[in-house]
């Protein structure tokens, strides 16, 4: 059984300023049984809500403040043979953020803003053989040790028009976390530029420094595949990357057709995953279970777009490759990363029959490495 509530509300306080209010609950319960084979049941749910202001200071001023909480939980029990296994995470978040945006003139837009996120999380696992005698041990969410971290970061950017044929978005992020009694701070620079190279067409290159601190971690314990989020610490520092993008776009007919091909590298450092033969467990130290290691994403983009006439749509097709290295696994061998996929193919197209009438339709193909 399952069920998601939506609810949204706007308000007009004046002329300059809007209040938003939305919430969603969802929650999923699954059980399949089987009698010697995979017995398994699955409870997650996620609820949020947003509280947004919307100000206008004037013609070239607004700002966006808002306050946002989630509050998302997993649980899994499973079985087979003469094993069991059990896993809970959990992840609350509480943000409050604003954004200004500020365009002094034709040439530039200013963004700027500051958030800030105070992170908990619960995870928790365990496997054992099923007792011949009494009850399975479960896991009480209430006793779970709760991993608190906070999360602030301001940024600064501009999208600066310096000619026809020549623009550059360009801006820095300063992000600051603390958690299990270790702070770090970084300088992620960015930077966009676009060239026109003719009167339908232009170059883009692009350079992103970014960091994480809340890992993802892939969990295939519990019998069944999941993945669980744990902060950094002092051992786990933060994951950090740098992506470079270089992107040719070119439109036909009076842009009636948009067209595309990019590349990208991206190098990855800091990527965490479970030891050999290690295991999440239920308070654990899980310092002790994670290992280290790094990582590397590159691939190219091919992107087509019809915008006018009765049929409409578009084909994407990306070709990549996602790898990670650990000195610690697989004998120090690259391996491919679990979201990896070498193929990605995604066509959607509509039919306008009437002013009333229209049909569409989506097709999605990938492939795992």
């Amino acid at each position: 059984k399952f069920y998601d509530m939506n609810a949204k509300m706007n308000f007009e306080l004046g002329k300059k300023d809007h209040l938003f209010l939305s919430f969603f609950k969802g929650n999923d319960i699954a059980a399949y049984n089987n009698v010697n084979s995979l017995n398994y049941t699955t409870d997650f749910g996620n609820s949020t809500g947003t509280l947004r202001w919307n100000h206008l200071f004037g013609s070239k001023i607004f700002s966006n403040t808002s306050v946002i909480y989630n509050d998302y939980n997993l649980g899994l029990s499973t079985s087979q043979n003469n094993f069991y296994s059990q896993l809970y995470t959990a992840v609350k978040d509480i943000t409050a953020k604003t954004d200004l945006t500020i365009t002094p003139n034709t040439k530039h837009k200013i963004k700027t803003g500051f958030n800030f996120t105070r992170h908990q999380l619960s995870p928790a696992s365990f496997s054992a053989a099923i007792p011949r005698r009494g009850n399975k041990l479960t896991i009480n969410k209430d006793s779970i040790n709760k991993l608190t971290s906070t999360e602030m970061a301001f940024y600064l950017g501009d999208e600066f028009d310096a000619s026809q044929k020549f623009s550059i978005n360009y801006g820095i992020r300063v992000p600051l976390f603390t958690g299990s009694g270790k702070t770090y701070s970084f300088i992620e620079p960015r930077i966009t530029t676009k060239l026109s190279v003719g009167p339908d067409a232009s170059i883009k290159v692009s350079y992103t420094r970014m960091n994480q601190f809340l890992h993802l971690i892939p969990n295939s314990t519990a019998g069944l595949p999941t993945d669980i989020w744990v902060p950094s610490s002092k051992k786990t520092k933060p994951q950090s990357s740098t992506q470079y993008a270089l992107g040719y776009f070119r439109n036909f007919k009076d842009n009636a057709v948009e067209t595309s091909v990019e590349v990208y590298y991206k190098n990855m450092n800091n990527q965490v995953l479970f030891g050999e033969g290690k295991q999440l467990r239920v308070n654990g130290n899980l310092d002790s279970m994670i290992v280290s290691g790094k990582g590397k994403s590159y691939g190219a983009e091919f992107f087509i777009k019809k915008n006018t006439g009765k049929l409409t749509g578009w084909v994407s097709y990306t070709l990549s490759k996602t790898t990670q290295q650990f000195n610690d696994l697989n004998f120090g061998k690259e391996f491919p990363f679990k979201y990896d996929r070498r193929h990605n193919l995604a066509i959607t197209a509509s039919y306008q029959f009437t002013k009333t009438w229209i049909f569409s339709a989506v097709f999605v193909y990938n492939t795992d490495a």
